[in-house]
């Protein structure tokens, strides 16, 4: 793999529904926090070893596709800072600065270090996240991409502790199952072009027939063999499959709508009035408010800067935009 600016780059719109879905799909699952007694929802798939999937196929092509790792490093940090910095201090400012500060250690330690009194709890998928962006980039810069094999270690490596994960207890399988996930997404990315189908619909169709056979036996919950093999299914029908028209300027709120359910459930739990009989429509339309200011007033400004940033430190022109790659990037 040849990391360059000027590569053919893709747009897969299937990516931006993908992550919404996740998404939606997180605050969902959230729901009887607002609404205590609430029949669950359907599980359609592990939604956070999903996410990490998308991120090992797209965050893989970014850095192919990045002059240095500087660059890479300043287009993750322009992409996700500015939201989570928002939503750090409207809670600090809102709850006070204990819950803030705990909220950060929940990030910055994925989750494993909890302080009083609580925290946005959903910020510990984010320090893991970023923990797999830097082990990418010491990868690439080793070699490893242009060696297959060690990648395919690697997965199988994640595998094995997915199952060994199967007797522990949530918070040690909700971490264990995304190594297996990352990895599985950077083996799509190595394999795009092999695994694309002449027939747009077998994609779906392989994934369907997961989903039901999913729905058929734990509707409402996880188990291994489908925490790994659902995932890698979504994210081969997003590049591989037929593509759901979006519009480019659709905005991304996906990560938002993930950032901000939680206090959305704090504000709701605390004045039920303003859900009007139907707390989960007012948590998700909450949610998604919340998000869509946060594109608007923070994110949409500061991705301008972080593209002139990266303009001058890459010396690549307007048309390459902050990725550098027209691929979607979460």
């Amino acid at each position: 793999m040849d990391r360059t600016e000027n590569a053919k780059s893709e747009r897969f719109s299937n990516f931006d529904v993908l992550r919404l879905f996740l998404a939606v799909g997180v605050v969902l699952y959230h729901g009887p926090l607002l609404q205590k007694g609430l029949h669950p929802f359907p599980v359609w798939v592990n939604y956070v070893p999903a996410f990490l999937c998308v991120s090992g196929f797209l965050i893989l092509a970014s850095y192919e596709r990045s002059p240095s790792w500087r660059v890479f490093a300043g287009k993750r940090a322009f992409r996700l800072l500015p939201a989570l910095t928002l939503n750090i201090v409207v809670i600090s400012f809102w709850l006070g600065a204990s819950v803030g500060s705990s909220s950060i250690v929940q990030w910055l330690s994925g989750g494993h270090i909890q302080l009083p009194p609580y925290n946005n709890g959903v910020l510990w998928s984010l320090g893991y996240e970023e923990f797999f962006y830097a082990a990418l980039a010491v990868l690439f810069s080793l070699g490893c991409y242009k060696r297959p094999w060690i990648i395919w270690i690697l997965w199988g490596l994640g595998v094995a502790v997915s199952l060994w994960s199967q007797t522990q207890p949530q918070f040690v399988s909700d971490r264990a199952n995304l190594m297996s996930a990352f990895f599985a997404g950077n083996l799509l990315y190595i394999y795009r072009d092999n695994l694309r189908s002449r027939v747009g619909w077998v994609p779906h169709a392989v994934l369907l027939c997961a989903m039901i056979l999913k729905y058929g036996f734990f509707v409402y919950g996880q188990t291994t063999p489908f925490v790994i093999v659902l995932p890698p299914l979504f994210v081969w029908a997003a590049f591989a499959g037929w593509q759901i028209p979006m519009p480019k300027r659709w905005p991304d709120l996906s990560y938002g709508i993930y950032l901000w359910h939680i206090p959305v459930v704090w504000f709701l739990s605390r004045w039920p009035q303003f859900t009007f009989g139907q707390p989960i429509v007012a948590l998700v339309v909450g949610a998604t408010a919340c998000a869509a200011l946060s594109w608007y007033i923070v994110e949409v400004p500061t991705s301008k800067i972080g593209r002139r940033w990266v303009e001058r430190l890459s010396g690549v022109g307007r048309g390459a935009g902050i990725g550098g790659v027209a691929i979607t990037e979460k």
